[in-house]
């Protein structure tokens, strides 16, 4: 397998050839993903522990198909377009649709009934992407891997219903977050790109590319030429695993009702009061705080300790001492061995905050910071935890915390009253 660096080689060697080369290159104006290595996702049949999800799956991120796990929800049973219409809330309740089965994010999606739209599903060629309605909800059941009381309690992200005639795309993305889908009926294709491979994708801090899914530019996206992905074909009643930050590519066929629910990444566990594998939670009066409310949390703790450290190095942060604030054992842990890569990373977010370019960073210019600053500071930080990820080298322990208690941790009692401030 190529190492990172060899892969990104490999990617600035295409950008020079020729447009006439490009043509002849397999793959050249064909659907994403048409060629390359393709690894089989792997199916678990049933749904796991959590812990036993936890330790398999998500310590060591890779996807994994759960075969028959959405055959425990009533969803998977009794969703249907007169099931959906035999509820009166139906002809009032506003859901979000997009106009077209491709995805296209520069177009935002509009409101229309519910009952319309389902009435409409097979004719007007839309595609619902809303929150499961709230008299639906009782029939779907939280997927057995994250029914557990650290998850459900303040650390569920987002839910949503996908519900089309099929014949959906969407763009080549990744989520900020951990990812359950499970499919009710018809089917879906899912492509994934390990997150290893980020710098090839052209993702970016957006959390998608743009480029053609139905006709790839290689000369354009020379990074996708012949990428290694993940595959996996759902069919009705199975679930699948996203990891965080894996890019990810989706196609649906046929009447297409499904719901996935996103958490936070890295939540402590300790797998106490979870269910067990015929746990029946449903997501019926649980809370879910929405991913802008995740990513003012991350954007808020990251400023704290960036100004707490600022106040400690006598006001004034280098781009070592910021290097060395980051190779702390209480940031990334202990046995992080430190790379290039996380230098390079390190180096983007200093120069975001170093806005006199003095080579210095103040508090004053951490205040001075606009909020689209901070959501990029936030992404690198992403980036540069899941290269620490990568490159730790010690024992597997059940200890991960989360980010409030990060921030109640470093910041909670100290005692300078400037370090604590909002965004």
């Amino acid at each position: 397998m190529k190492t990172r660096r060899e892969l990104l080689f490999c990617s600035l060697f295409y950008m020079s050839i020729s447009p006439l080369l490009a043509r002849d290159l397999k793959g050249h104006l064909e659907p994403l993903f048409s060629h390359g290595k393709r690894l089989e996702v792997e199916v678990y049949e049933g749904f796991p522990t959590p812990e036993e999800f936890y330790k398999k799956f998500v310590i060591m991120p890779k996807p994994v198909l759960f075969r028959g796990g959405a055959m425990l929800s009533p969803a998977y049973r009794l969703w249907n377009e007169e099931y959906f219409l035999s509820f009166p809330e139906s002809e009032e309740h506003l859901v979000v649709v997009e106009a077209e089965k491709k995805e296209n994010r520069t177009t935002p999606g509009e409101e229309v009934f519910f009952a319309k739209f389902v009435r409409d599903l097979h004719s007007s060629g839309q595609y619902m992407v809303s929150s499961v309605p709230q008299f639906l909800r009782q029939d779907v059941y939280l997927p057995v891997p994250i029914s557990c009381p650290n998850i459900i309690q303040g650390n569920l992200v987002q839910d949503m219903m996908w519900l089309s005639s099929g014949g959906t795309k969407s763009v080549l993305h990744n989520d900020h977050a951990e990812n359950i889908m499970c499919v009710f009926k018809g089917t879906k294709e899912f492509f994934l790109i390990d997150e290893k491979y980020q710098d090839l994708v052209n993702v970016t801090e957006r959390g998608y590319s743009d480029v053609d899914v139905d006709r790839v530019d290689l000369y354009k996206y020379p990074g996708l030429y012949e990428i290694e992905h993940h595959f996996a074909f759902i069919e009705p009643g199975d679930c699948l695993y996203v990891p965080f930050l894996w890019v990810h590519h989706v196609r649906s066929y046929g009447l297409n009702i499904a719901v996935n629910i996103w958490w936070r990444r890295a939540v402590e566990n300790g797998f106490s009061g979870c269910g067990d594998t015929e746990s029946r939670r449903t997501i019926q009066g649980l809370t879910f705080i929405g991913f802008n409310a995740l990513y003012d949390a991350q954007k808020k703790m990251i400023k704290n300790r960036l100004v707490k450290e600022v106040i400690s190095s006598s006001g004034n942060l280098s781009f070592g001492q910021l290097t060395e604030f980051f190779q702390k054992p209480d940031v990334f842990g202990p046995d992080v061995m430190w790379t290039e890569d996380m230098s390079n990373v390190v180096k983007k977010m200093f120069i975001l905050m170093d806005q006199s370019a003095d080579e210095i960073i103040t508090r004053d210019e951490l205040d001075q910071l606009q909020g689209e600053d901070w959501d990029q500071i936030r992404m690198l930080s992403n980036e540069l935890m899941e290269l620490a990820m990568a490159e730790y080298d010690g024992p597997i322990v059940d200890d991960t915390v989360t980010e409030e208690q990060w921030e109640q941790n470093t910041i909670g009692n100290a005692k300078e009253e400037d370090a604590h401030i909002e965004l």
